[in-house]
C-alpha cells in the first residue's frame, strides 16, 4: 500500500493523547489501572519491550467467560507507517542537526503541517535534505499533498 504519513503522524498523537491525558481523567482512573495491569502481566509472559507493548495496547476489550475474564487488543493501526515515519523523521534529524535538537521536533513540525494543512515548512525541510521535486515525489506516495494557502 502507499505510505501514509498523515495517518502515521495523527496515530502518534492518538497514542500520545490516550497515554498522557487520559491518565490525568478520574473517569477512566479504573480502566487505565486495568489495561496497565494487563501490560504489564502481557509483558512479563511474552517478554517484549514495555515500550513496544504499549505502542501495541491500543483498546483493552474484556469479555467475561465461563472460566474467567479474557482479554483482547485492539492495536493501534498503521504499525508499519508509523515505523517508516520514524526512520523519516531520524533521517531528517540526522541530516540536519543544526536545525533541530531532536527527531521530536521534525515529529511536531510534521504534525503542525498534518493539522494545519501549511505543508511549506515540510517541502522546503524535504527538498533541502532530499533535493529538488523529493517533495512532490512523497505527497504522491501519501495523502500529504493537500496545501491551503491561506
Amino acid at each position: 500500500g502507499k505510505d501514509d504519513v498523515n495517518e502515521a503522524i495523527i496515530t502518534e498523537l492518538e497514542i500520545r493523547f490516550d497515554q498522557e491525558f487520559f491518565r490525568e481523567l478520574p473517569e477512566l482512573k479504573e480502566e487505565i489501572e486495568e489495561k496497565d495491569l494487563v501490560i504489564r502481566n502481557f509483558i512479563n509472559k511474552d517478554g517484549p519491550n514495555p515500550k513496544m507493548a504499549r505502542e501495541v495496547a491500543g483498546v483493552l476489550q474484556k469479555e467475561k467467560t465461563s472460566d474467567g475474564t479474557r482479554y483482547s487488543w485492539i492495536a493501534y493501526p498503521y504499525a508499519g507507517y508509523r515505523a517508516k515515519f520514524n526512520q523519516l523523521a531520524e533521517d531528517l534529524y540526522e541530516k540536519n542537526k543544526t536545525e533541530f535538537q531532536s527527531p521530536e521536533e521534525v515529529f511536531t513540525l510534521f504534525a503542525k503541517a498534518a493539522l494545519s494543512g501549511r505543508l511549506l515548512p515540510v517541502a522546503r525541510l524535504i527538498e533541502k535534505t532530499y533535493g529538488k521535486g523529493k517533495f512532490r515525489e512523497l505527497g504522491e506516495k501519501t495523502v500529504m499533498k493537500y496545501e491551503r494557502t491561506d
